[in-house]
């Protein structure tokens, strides 16, 4: 195969990449949304308090999977930048663009408040629903859980806070936080 075909398919199958995992992140972003509040309604009126307790881990399922889509976007991204675009003479493609774009409008603000804005988003459902768990578990357990359930999710808390810091300082293909 010739070297600028080879180059050509990376470059498309690496665009491919990019678009199916966006569409993948705003499925994530709209479906956790989403769902999290509706089993949490179904828990309360069908009184299934196991479902209450694992919405925590359902938020931090969501999370890593949305994380996961945002690292293939960069990941392709740096790729492109460092890989095939320097091999293309005479013009800059998208990625340099970009990282030549410093205070302009091509710099990578939307990607970062994407981000920042899930965070917020599945930060607010984590600590709803450990509010919520907590509160199952002395109910129906006594005093004594609370203490279990609150270390535990505030380990799991405090985890997923770190992967999410850790995630919006490398995860892009050019430092932006």
């Amino acid at each position: 195969m010739e070297t600028g075909k080879f180059i050509e398919l990376q470059y498309l199958t690496l665009r491919k990449e990019i678009e199916y995992s966006k569409a993948n992140m705003f499925k994530l972003a709209i479906g956790g949304g989403t769902a999290v509040p509706i089993a949490q309604y179904f828990a309360h009126t069908y009184a299934i308090g196991e479902i209450t307790l694992a919405l925590p881990l359902m938020v931090v399922v969501l999370v890593l999977l949305f994380l996961a889509e945002n690292h293939a976007v960069m990941r392709a991204g740096t790729y492109i930048l460092q890989e095939i675009e320097p091999r293309i003479s005479d013009i800059n493609g998208w990625e340099t663009w970009l990282s030549l774009a410093s205070g302009n409008v091509g710099t990578r603000t939307v990607d970062k408040l994407v981000v920042i804005a899930f965070s917020v988003l599945a930060s607010s459902y984590f600590l709803v629903s450990v509010i919520l768990a907590v509160r199952y578990a002395n109910e129906e357990f006594g005093g004594h859980w609370i203490y279990l359930v609150s270390g535990s999710y505030l380990g799991v808390g405090l985890i997923l806070a770190l992967v999410i810091y850790q995630q919006a300082r490398t995860n892009t293909s050019i430092k932006t936080f």
